[in-house]
């Protein structure tokens, strides 16, 4: 495993932003990772891959997450509004909680304005480090570290 400079920053229960990709074996590659002080939410942001409106499941980063009816869900100009507004292929935000109990629980989604390009995002805290493996957990996903990682703000 190449040294991954910067694996020193990072401590258990340390909120960050994780700036990358999602694989297809699930896990996520980190581009760049920055600390998040802040609120305790957890998020995911991401284009939908699938959605399917009647069970309120939304498939994005590589995983299904299910939304609960109860979530608030705002469209592109921050209006509320509900499933109708959200389509495969829009950009979104979902916030919530996580435990490692109870997974992931969203309580907001907001759909983003598209760029030319999408970059996906992971935030909350961090659950275990394998430096050996160069990976750790956030938010119930694996997140795979290089020596291209970028540590910003440490």
């Amino acid at each position: 495993m190449p040294r991954i400079n910067g694996l020193q920053h990072l401590k258990i229960g340390q909120r960050v932003k994780i700036k990358g990709r999602s694989e297809p074996d699930g896990t996520f590659l980190a581009l760049d990772i920055t600390p998040k002080p802040g609120d305790y939410e957890a998020e995911f942001e991401g284009v939908v891959q699938r959605l399917d409106p009647e069970r309120h499941v939304l498939r994005l980063l590589n995983r299904d997450i299910a939304v609960p009816a109860t979530a608030l869900i705002k469209d592109v100009t921050r209006q509320e509004t509900g499933w109708q507004a959200i389509q495969p292929g829009d950009l979104v935000k979902v916030k919530g909680t996580y435990s490692r109990a109870y997974g992931f629980l969203p309580a907001k989604l907001k759909v983003k304005e598209r760029r030319g390009f999408a970059i996906e995002e992971l935030q909350g805290a961090i659950q275990s480090i394998d430096p050996e493996a160069g990976t750790l957990d956030i938010i119930g996903v694996t997140v795979r570290l290089s020596e291209k990682t970028i540590f910003e703000g440490f």
